[in-house]
């Protein structure tokens, strides 16, 4: 009875440009946190700034998600979902239980191949690469070519540095079954510095990412309201180059903008808008990513955001000329 008056840290699904229908985990649940307080997160800035020595935060335990899991599947269909993706609000590896979770999904969902998203930052211990070497799949996050715009973009917490991140990539890399993606968010500002997608920070990048040798690299640009207003995206055509290097180099690149559109997902509610808000507590989205999402026409899930912006849960945010809702207070 006590989980039950507690938010759900099952969401979703959610529509993802590489998972396709993800049905997402939290295993820390808000406020976010993490070990980066990234200058273009779309949870906003980081409300729990973890330290290396802090690392086991969360009281998300393997019961509680596998219970909410049930519910969530009572709802959704199994067949819909492509992914189940351990993600959320703030870093997953934080969680000391992540392994156990992992292994306790995978057991539930059969076939469907779980996923965790992770900012790297604490590849280099054991016990994490241990838990995500339980996943089908990592996407794992490497955006600076060197330790000054590791610090400009990430703004990791004091202990963790790039040379780390990377040796612990290599590691995970050798020590994986299942595959390993890059995601790499290329961005610049809006006075016009590159940071990592001048020529040359590509350059190191890919070299980066030869090192590491992963199955895929995923090339994203800021496609919703990031947390520092002076961040934009890349053009398509800057895109373009940034895969055409990585592939010049041997590398399986995609980028956001080839994305496909994940079919809509069948689902019943019991409460549509508390299922928005847990959308919206994970990410912000337009009214076409909740239609999406829960299954439901862009007519009811406007009408759902609406009443939930006029009560003042949540409130809207326009970016790159699309309305996106977001839960009042951040993360």
């Amino acid at each position: 009875m006590q989980h039950a008056t507690k938010p759900s840290t099952v969401y979703g699904p959610v529509p993802s440009w590489r998972l396709g229908r993800s049905l997402g985990v939290d295993p820390i649940l808000p406020p976010k946190a993490c070990t980066f307080d990234c200058i273009y997160c779309q949870l906003g800035k980081t409300k729990r700034r973890v330290s290396v020595q802090e690392w086991q935060v969360s009281e998300v335990d393997v019961d509680r998600v596998i219970k909410d899991l049930e519910k969530a599947l009572a709802r959704i269909p199994l067949r819909s979902i492509d992914y189940v993706t351990f993600s959320g609000s703030g870093e997953p590896t934080l969680n000391p239980g992540l392994g156990d979770m992992i292994r306790a999904v995978k057991d539930r969902v059969g076939e469907v191949p779980v996923a965790v998203l992770t900012n790297a930052s604490l590849v280099y211990l054991d016990a994490v690469r241990r838990s995500l070497a339980e996943a089908d799949l990592v996407a794992a996050k490497l955006d600076a070519p060197n330790e000054p715009l590791f610090q400009t973009i990430n703004r990791p917490v004091s202990g963790i540095h790039l040379d780390a991140v990377v040796e612990g990539l290599c590691r995970l890399r050798s020590e994986l079954t299942g595959r390993l993606a890059l995601q790499v968010m290329l961005l610049r500002t809006k006075d016009g510095r590159k940071l990592n997608s001048d020529p040359s920070a590509l350059e190191s990048l890919v070299e980066l990412a030869r090192r590491i040798d992963p199955d895929e690299v995923q090339l994203n640009t800021p496609t919703r309201p990031p947390s520092e207003a002076y961040v934009v995206p890349l053009a398509r055509g800057e895109m373009s180059e940034a895969k055409r290097l990585f592939a010049e180099a041997g590398l399986r690149a995609v980028s956001v903008y080839e994305a496909g559109v994940p079919a809509r997902v069948e689902a019943s509610h019991v409460s549509l808008e508390q299922d928005v808000l847990l959308l919206l507590r994970r990410r912000p989205c337009r009214v076409l990513d909740v239609s999406r999402a829960l299954g439901i026409s862009e007519e009811e899930a406007l009408q759902a955001l609406e009443r939930l912006a006029s009560s003042g849960a949540v409130s809207v945010k326009v970016f790159r000329g699309e309305r996106y809702y977001r839960v009042v207070g951040g993360s």
